[in-house]
């Protein structure tokens, strides 16, 4: 199985903006189990 996933099509809506700027910082504090901490800093910001 050689076939990849395309990259996702950028978001239209602001909120669907938002998500989509900030998934490779998600993605780095999970890694980290930092993910409420980064989620709640994101909706104080």
């Amino acid at each position: 199985m050689t076939s990849q996933i395309p990259p996702p099509a950028p978001p239209e809506t602001p909120t669907a903006q938002l998500g989509f700027r900030l998934w490779p910082g998600l993605l780095d504090a999970a890694a980290q189990g930092d993910l409420l901490a980064e989620v709640r800093a994101g909706l104080e910001a």
